[in-house]
């Protein structure tokens, strides 16, 4: 008997009788519907033909710390498992950012077949995020960052755009109703626990990825007996002050990479003196900014790039596996006038990211920023010569002071310690989660398994198919057993184009 699809069919009849019966309660009595409710609904997102999928939406109240007010709209999507008869403990999955959206990766559903051979596969949107209502959107943020690429506008001057444009948004926002303090870890984990409850599950399996590491660590917290095992690739651990190493991260990151490319016998031929090039690179664009011309709307612009702006190229290089082994090769011909690699990236500038960013801004100005220290943020900036002045998230000190929400309590900078099993992954090249804070998080595991992934960076389970056809579904199979991983000494070094 397959009990997943008792216990959700079950749940959409309930859902569907809660909706009559409040319907019927709201004529009589202006009564509004009971928070949580789960009510089955159109996919917000259409997984590949031949998925099996069943969709809803969570509501739950916006502020938890009230008994009364606004209502929120939270989308799910439910891959199906192609078994027969799945486990009854699904995988719940949520994605990183704070303020990325979860639910596009059902149109990849072909590529969860590791999860979904035994048990459903659970996407979930969380609060104030692309599919979900409110969404915390902040265009202004975006057209002010294109205009500040347009005009070519000192750093300076950019990030104080950035700032009044946040200010604007928050404005608008909080105009609108929507209470900006209520979107944060702590309730989004609040809103997993009442998705697990309307959907009649005992305990699932999370999988969290970057920021979203977080966010499981915070579940397992506050509802460790939700919880069979746990998943964690990239991991942002609860007590680290990430702006305040941010810059060493992607300076680390390029190092390793120069230095293992110099041991290597092809890379080292293909490309001496890597690292000395690069870095004359970066000083020689800063002494005269390299031109590269982006079109937008059928106009061009000639986007000045200084050295600040190129290594934050290759940062956002560092940040894609597949874009590793082309990085010698890039430094190379940027080195000698060739700058069609940074013709996507000045475009980028000019055209804008449509990121989430009022999520992100809730999130970090409420439960990060608040336990950072101001003077080793702005020591980041001055501590290497050839970037000074460069920032990881520079305009957000400022933004957070605009953006007004009080700080998280201090329980949310410290470390969470459990007996869940754990599976925790890093990539040895990822300038933004390196590998030393994926063993410390294993650390606070009485039971876990991390594995410092070869030739990868960020997002170690988008890459690497090992790490998820194998040792995750081993894990998967039995959480308190040491995982198949013979595949992982089976990933070669990067083979340098």
């Amino acid at each position: 008997m397959n009990k997943s699809f008792i216990g959700y069919a079950g749940l959409f009849c309930l859902a569907f009788l809660s909706v009559f019966f409040f319907s019927v309660v709201g004529a009589l009595g202006q009564e509004k519907p009971a928070v949580p409710r789960f009510e089955r609904s159109e996919c917000a997102v259409q997984p590949p033909e031949g998925i099996k999928a069943e969709c809803g939406n969570l509501f739950v109240r916006e502020n938890r710390r009230k008994k009364s007010g606004r209502t929120i709209r939270l989308p799910v999507i439910i891959i199906k498992s192609t078994s027969v008869n799945p486990a009854p403990d699904p995988v719940f999955y949520t994605a990183g950012g704070p303020g990325a959206g979860s639910l596009g990766r059902a149109r990849g559903a072909n590529h969860l077949a590791a999860f979904t051979k035994d048990r459903d596969f659970i996407l979930f949107e969380q609060r104030g995020t692309g599919y979900a209502e409110p969404v915390l959107q902040c265009p202004e943020v975006d057209l002010a960052n294109q205009e500040s690429a347009r005009q070519n506008l000192s750093a300076e001057d950019a990030l104080r755009r950035e700032a009044r444009a946040a200010k604007t948004c928050r404005d608008r926002l909080a105009a609108g109703g929507i209470d900006l303090s209520a979107y944060d870890s702590a309730a989004s984990a609040a809103d997993m626990e009442d998705l697990r409850r309307t959907l009649g599950i005992k305990r699932w399996n999370l999988y969290g990825i970057s920021y979203s590491t977080r966010l499981m660590l915070n579940y397992i917290r506050e509802y460790p007996q939700s919880v069979r095992s746990v998943i964690l690739d990239s991991v942002l651990p609860t007590s680290v002050n990430w702006d305040e190493t941010g810059v060493d991260g992607v300076v680390n990151a390029l190092n390793l990479l120069f230095a293992d490319c110099a041991r290597d016998k092809k890379c080292s031929a293909a490309h001496p003196d890597l690292e000395k090039k690069f870095y004359r690179l970066i000083e020689s664009a800063n002494e005269k900014p390299i031109v590269v011309e982006a079109v937008k709307d059928g106009k061009t612009y000639p986007v000045k790039l200084n050295g600040n702006a190129i290594f934050d190229f290759f940062y956002n290089m560092m940040e894609r596996t597949g874009a590793l082994d082309r990085i010698p090769a890039m430094i190379d011909a940027q080195s000698g006038g060739d700058y069609s690699s940074l013709k996507s990236y000045a475009e980028d500038k000019v055209s804008g990211r449509g990121f989430i960013w009022g999520m992100r801004y809730s999130v970090w100005c409420r439960e990060e920023m608040p336990f950072q220290d101001q003077k080793k943020i702005a020591a980041q900036a001055e501590k290497y010569p050839f970037i000074r002045g460069f920032k990881i998230q520079g305009a957000f000190p400022e933004i957070c002071r605009a953006w007004d929400v009080p700080p998280a309590p201090k329980i949310e900078n410290r470390p969470v310690k459990s007996d869940v099993p754990a599976l925790i992954f890093a990539g040895k090249y990822d300038p933004d989660t390196p590998p030393a804070w994926g063993r410390l998080v294993a650390s606070w595991f009485s039971h876990s398994f991390f594995y410092e992934v070869e030739g990868t960076s960020h997002g170690v389970l988008f890459s690497r198919r090992c790490a998820v056809e194998e040792i995750t579904a081993s894990f998967l199979d039995d959480p308190v057993r040491k995982p198949d991983d013979a595949c992982i000494s089976e990933i070669p070094p990067l083979d340098f184009k």
